[in-house]
């Protein structure tokens, strides 16, 4: 075996420089890549489809690719695979001797006699007396013999021309296995017999009959070597990789070699691949950390640590899973999965409330998945990943205050990904809190563009709408978003809440034709609503229509419960009819009801300034403006609007000298 292998070694070289191909497609270069770093495999699917000139250029490298798969599936005992790769490999190389050498070793240990005596036969016509494949196919006639009981078989074939061209050794050493397997089963006491009788048990194919003769031949000589190696061999041909190594280590102790040396590295790995497949990743831990190690060891460290943290993780043992995929990162910085191990890091310290680690987590995550980008080398959707990091560590972000660097990373989050509502969503409300309404805007327009159905996004762009005086446009696009969908528990209060104001709007303004435009609307979406009955109320007071108007507001009192606007409704209808003290009723309640929400208390002293209650209308202006929070230089400015509107120079100085003293860099307010 370690003459097949430095042999392999020369086959190596050759198959790379023939290989080589200058100016080739990205396909071609990235299969000579994959094929020199030992990814046979991906190499192959590198190169599946290539035709013409392509192909012709790595015809060579792509069958060398097949010849090396089938031997380490032979190493691995998987011989029916082997085949299809060396007659892949076969197909592709027909003159190249070895691949079909090893073809008729493996029909041979497959038990087809028929098949594997016609393939030595085509290597011996391009090889005319190559003594290997002569001596097998003397074992091969050997067995014929055995199978088909015909004891001259083997003799005549030695008598013959192909049997002469072996030398003296292999002829006398045929002749005497012949002569042994002619016999009955050698004595349960004959140590050399039990051996022979053993290998030769192996060679047709009868494995149950090998391990019990080879197991007798250690039984009694156990210092022998060779024993002990040619039963690990066969044990691994059965599969029995965990009674191969033991055998397998006890014959090189004993001495056997460094052919032993390798039979057990490859027996080893077929014990880690199985444990794998198990998903028994303590096994595989202990295999190679006590067995392979080294660089080439890593990764496959790497990945076992990585496994069984996601393992432990899903049976919520985290102090384990952490222990692991920590050790998972020190022991392969470069595996493919890296992202995937931060990735979990990133999460877990979420878990536990670490935002510190969490962060620096996910930016080691964004790091690694945006390596993976620039090298193009992952096959998953890496935007997409890319977006996630970016989003969760923008999270942890707004947690902390960190606004900008929040923005930052969502904004990169889109570009990966621009069609992440959450992303949208998240940028939306920093922007908002930033005061940037305009660009809160124009990302919720993106929103509502590739998802018109979206009712949360829609009613806040019809809200940053509303606030912004564009009045029209929020009912655009509410309207808009009820027709993509109607009936919506979100949307139809929001409709009926502007339409309603609207109507008041036009009241005041005297406007009663699109009052009753926006009413109707209103009665449209909730007929059943308080707050519109109160509107539809007050509309038929201006218009003269008091009984009517009386109808409504009894109901909307039925219906009102605590609701501000009720109240503040009913107080406008009452200035309307002459009945000041009633409406200044109507009004306090309203502002008390809503906790003198800032809106309500700005509407109430609308009202008031409408019908030159200034000093009313002053009190509740300055209640609005202690319940603004953030947004009191926009209530200034609507204060000052409607100061201006109803010609109130009393409050409109007051409340200009307030604006630009406390906004001193608010060229609007300077002017005061």
């Amino acid at each position: 075996m370690a003459k097949k292998r430095s042999r392999g070694k020369r086959w190596e070289r050759v198959a790379v420089e023939e290989s080589a191909v200058s100016g080739a497609r990205p396909s071609v270069t990235a299969g000579q890549e994959l094929f020199r770093a030992g990814r046979y495999r991906e190499a192959i699917a590198a190169w599946k489809g290539l035709g013409g000139e392509d192909l012709a250029a790595v015809k060579a490298a792509l069958a060398e690719a097949y010849f090396r798969l089938a031997l380490e599936h032979h190493a691995a005992c998987k011989e029916e695979s082997a085949l299809s790769f060396l007659q892949q490999a076969v197909a592709l190389a027909p003159d190249k001797w070895i691949y079909r050498y090893h073809l008729g070793l493996t029909f041979h240990r497959l038990g087809n006699v028929r098949r594997a005596e016609q393939v030595y036969r085509e290597v011996l016509v391009a090889l005319p007396g190559h003594a290997r494949v002569l001596f097998h196919l003397g074992l091969l006639v050997l067995q014929g013999a055995l199978v088909l009981q015909r004891e001259s078989t083997l003799e005549e074939w030695l008598a013959g021309p192909e049997g002469r061209q072996l030398d003296a050794g292999a002829r006398r050493f045929l002749r005497w296995v012949a002569g042994r397997c002619r016999e009955a089963p050698p004595s349960s006491e004959d140590a050399n017999g039990c051996f022979l009788w053993g290998v030769v048990r192996a060679k047709a194919g009868d494995i149950p009959g090998a391990l019990g003769c080879l197991a007798r031949a250690v039984d009694l000589a156990p210092g022998n070597p060779h024993f002990w190696r040619a039963l690990g061999e066969v044990q691994a041909r059965a599969g029995d990789s965990a009674a191969a190594g033991e055998s397998l280590g006890r014959a090189l102790a004993l001495g056997a070699g460094e052919v032993v040396r390798e039979w057990l590295a490859a027996n080893r790995q077929a014990l880690v691949l199985r444990a794998a497949q198990d998903e028994d990743f303590d096994t595989v831990i202990r295999l190679w950390e006590e067995e392979l190690g080294g660089a080439r060891g890593d990764a496959v460290l790497a990945l076992a640590h990585f496994c069984r943290g996601n393992r432990a993780a899903h049976e919520g043992r985290w102090e384990e899973a952490r222990a692991d995929w920590e050790r998972a990162l020190q022991l392969g910085p470069g595996i493919s999965d890296l992202p995937d191990v931060l990735h979990n890091l990133a999460l877990l310290y979420e878990r536990r409330g670490n935002r510190q680690e969490a962060i620096r987590y996910w930016r080691r995550t964004i790091s690694a998945w945006s390596a993976l980008v620039s090298r193009g080398g992952d096959e998953r959707p890496l935007g997409q990943y890319l977006a996630l990091a970016y989003r969760r560590l923008a999270d942890l972000l707004l947690e902390e205050g960190n606004l900008d660097e929040a923005r930052l990373d969502l904004e990169i989050a889109l570009r990966y990904d621009p069609a992440d509502a959450q992303s949208q969503k998240d940028l939306v409300m920093i922007w908002l809190i930033l005061g940037e309404e305009a660009r809160a805007a124009q990302v919720l327009r993106q929103i509502v563009e590739q998802q018109p159905g979206d009712a949360e996004a829609v009613a806040a762009l019809a809200r940053i709408h509303w606030r912004l005086d564009e009045e029209d446009e929020a009912l655009r696009v509410l309207r808009r978003g009820l027709v993509a969908a109607p009936d919506h528990p979100v949307l139809i209060p929001l409709l009926a809440e502007m339409s309603r104001s609207r109507a008041l709007d036009c009241i005041h303004r005297r406007d009663l034709e699109g009052a009753r435009r926006h009413v109707q609307e209103a009665l449209r979406v909730a007929p059943d609503d308080p707050q519109t009955m109160s509107v539809v109320g007050v509309l038929a007071y201006r218009e003269g229509h008091r009984r009517e108007g009386d109808r409504w507001f009894e109901k909307a009192l039925l219906r009102a419960g605590s609701d501000p606007q009720v109240y503040l409704i009913l107080g406008v209808a009452q200035f309307m009819v002459g009945h000041p003290r009633k409406a200044s009723g109507y009004l306090k309640k309203a502002m008390e009801l809503s906790g003198y929400d800032a809106e309500i208390c700005y509407q109430a002293g609308r009202t008031y300034l409408a019908y030159d209650r200034q000093s009313q209308a002053g009190e509740a202006f300055r209640r609005a403006l202690d319940s603004a929070g953030g947004d009191r230089r926009r209530m200034y400015r609507r204060i000052i609007r409607v100061c201006e509107e109803e010609r109130s120079l009393r409050l409109l100085l007051e409340f200009g000298f307030q604006a630009a003293e406390e906004f001193p860099d608010d060229e609007a307010f300077q002017h005061f």
